[in-house]
């Protein structure tokens, strides 16, 4: 089993994310270097990653989070978190399910820990993305439970609110 891993990362958190994941079983492991945020370098990724192998499995992990009140929240936070934590899965899904579509397979696990389900004080723009992740998955869900069959096992998009 391939994996293909994406993050902003130090040469150390690579290595060590590696190691882990063979010592898991990966047959091989990719790392993929890039700004979640951008929809261009997210297309980029996917093609990627393609060449290597159909992406059968996605799964939306990337999550920042900054503690603030709304008042004092400023643009360049709110941005941030909404692109990592929302744009990035929308941007991911988008790319890579017309593909796992075309094969009539693919798994998209999109994760929203519990603040898809509850709020928080001082973490507006992590709840909000979190939130409409949750609603992000069950439409998508909807848009894609068509494709596929029994033999091929279709295409699916779970979201886990964990916590």
């Amino acid at each position: 089993m391939l994996i293909a891993l994406h993050r902003l990362a130090d040469v150390a958190r690579i290595t060590e994310a590696t190691k882990v994941m063979k010592e898991a079983g990966a047959s091989d492991v990719c790392f993929f270097e890039g700004d979640i945020r951008d929809p261009d370098a997210i297309e980029a990724l996917i093609d990627a990653v393609e060449i290597l192998g159909p992406l059968d499995v996605l799964v939306n992990n990337a999550g920042i989070q900054k503690t603030v009140s709304l008042q004092d929240l400023p643009q360049d936070i709110w941005d941030a978190i909404i692109g990592v934590n929302f744009s990035g899965a929308l941007h991911t899904m988008r790319h890579a399910m017309p593909r796992m579509a075309e094969r009539g397979f693919g798994r998209v696990i999109n994760i929203a820990f519990v603040h898809g389900l509850v709020a928080s004080k001082d973490k507006a723009p992590y709840v909000v993305a979190k939130f409409g992740l949750v609603g992000l998955s069950k439409v998508v869900a909807l848009e894609y439970a068509h494709v596929g069959s029994r033999e091929t096992g279709g295409v699916t998009v779970n979201c886990i609110c964990s916590g």
